[in-house]
């Protein structure tokens, strides 16, 4: 079985192929992820029926992965944002699958990733305040045996906190070697 994590692939399938109404209806869906299907229609253009059938395909297709209130952390309490640059003692599967396994469903760690460089991972953490970012360092992290050095740094400031790609249809991209008839 081909798993993500060992090969670095994904499996969401590769989308090349939308058109214009499919990236009008991601735009708006990620402007807004509680438009009714009438209220999406309306937005884009078409008629209910195919903005239905296109919104079960691209959810089908792993293209909406699924919908989600923004949660503002600071309404909630949690003052410190901080990435981790954790370094592992070696490089071996195991390792990876205990540490995932520790620290992935933690309530403080909001993204985990497999990074290149000096680090092997970069965590997004959340915290109250700098007290219970210690307690989590100290009686988390650093008691992992195969953790080698962490790295932390603060934010400070934000001045953007987006997950949102820019989407382009089909009829946006130009083929290599030809020009765009697009003004500039």
């Amino acid at each position: 079985m081909n798993d993500p994590r060992r090969s670095g692939g994904s499996s969401v399938p590769r989308t090349s192929d939308l058109d214009e109404f499919d990236s009008r209806i991601l735009g708006a869906l990620r402007a807004d992820g509680r438009l009714t299907i009438v209220e999406l229609a309306e937005r884009i253009g078409l008629s209910q029926t195919p903005v239905r059938r296109r919104v079960q395909a691209l959810e089908e297709r792993g293209v909406i992965a699924g919908y989600a209130a923004r949660i503002n952390r600071r309404a909630l309490g949690y003052g410190v944002k901080a990435f981790l640059e954790i370094k592992l003692e070696t490089h071996r599967l195991e390792h990876a699958d205990v540490l995932h396994a520790a620290l992935a469903n933690l309530p403080q760690v909001t993204s985990m990733f497999v990074i290149s460089g000096a680090a092997d991972l970069l965590l997004e953490v959340t915290a109250r305040d700098l007290e219970e970012y210690d307690r989590f360092l100290i009686d988390t992290v650093l008691s992992l045996p195969m953790v080698k050095e962490v790295r932390t740094s603060f934010v400070m400031r934000i001045f953007k906190h987006d997950d949102v790609i820019a989407i382009a249809s089909s009829a946006d991209r130009t083929p290599r070697g030809q020009r765009s008839a697009r003004p500039k």
